[in-house]
């Protein structure tokens, strides 16, 4: 049996896509992800969210892939490292202070006084 049929509703695209079904819903409703009303409700079909979703990724690593060479070509023509934003912040580490012990406290001797 083929899955090439199999429909899924908004919640199972938003499974699908590890999206919030209001994301899934927005690129439906104009019209990026290919999708039908039934009723109150989308129907999708699953060959579709997959295409639709293929076609993200490749679009969207184009871009990375683009923003990279663009750095590294920066680079190559003055020499000189391209600015990067930081990835981190490096942290001065302190060693922990270790805990002193308390001073010995001289024993408390009870005053009674006789009536």
């Amino acid at each position: 049996m083929s899955n090439a049929g199999e429909t899924l509703d908004l919640d199972g695209v938003a499974a699908l896509f590890g999206a919030e079904p209001e994301t899934v819903a927005q690129y439906a409703r104009t019209g990026e992800l290919p999708g039908t009303r039934i009723g109150k409700g989308w129907i999708f079909l699953r060959e579709d969210a997959l295409a639709f979703l293929r076609q993200r990724i490749a679009r969207d690593t184009a871009v990375r892939r683009a923003a990279h060479a663009k750095t590294d070509r920066a680079t190559e023509q003055d020499g000189s490292p391209a600015k990067q934003k930081p990835v981190g912040v490096l942290l001065d580490h302190r060693p922990r202070r270790r805990r002193t012990e308390l001073p010995a406290l001289p024993a408390i001797t009870s005053h009674t006084t006789s009536p």
